[in-house]
């Protein structure tokens, strides 16, 4: 079985030049690029980043798909040829390193949206669609 954890970096929120390319026309600085988790996901810098995520798992069996609802940013997993066993879930159980990877990016993303806390959730699902495993982190 292939276990794959990518590590979700802030695309769009990293560098003063996306910073001073995606602010909003008399927006102070300091503040807020997005208004909402959705607006940050559909943004160009962050569609870049998010299809070099995508093209990372091409060919591992494995495929992505990012989806933002209301405040949560959701990565889900889809293992294309293998159904779910009960070992699946425990060996994605035991990733103490994705723990740290979405807290971060849970961080990350709230200092870039105007929203109080986000949520960022890795979803692992089977090629039946079948959820294998769910971890989600709230920004602090």
């Amino acid at each position: 079985m292939i276990v794959f954890v990518v590590s979700i970096g802030l695309v769009a929120c990293g560098s003063e030049k996306n910073k001073q390319k995606d602010t909003k026309v008399g927006q102070e600085e300091g503040k807020s690029i997005y208004d909402t988790v959705s607006d940050f996901l559909n943004s160009d810098e962050s569609q870049k980043g998010f299809e070099t995520l995508k093209k990372g798992l091409e060919g591992s069996g494995m495929n992505l798909e990012i989806t933002a609802e209301d405040d949560k940013l959701i990565y889900t997993y889809t293992y294309e040829n293998i159904e779910k066993t009960d070992e699946m879930a425990e060996q994605l159980e035991s990733m103490a390193a994705q723990d740290s990877t979405l807290q971060n990016t849970a961080n990350g993303i709230q200092k870039c949206v105007n929203v109080d806390t986000v949520t960022v959730i890795a979803r692992y699902v089977d090629c039946n669609g079948e959820g294998i495993y769910s971890k989600e982190c709230v920004s602090e």
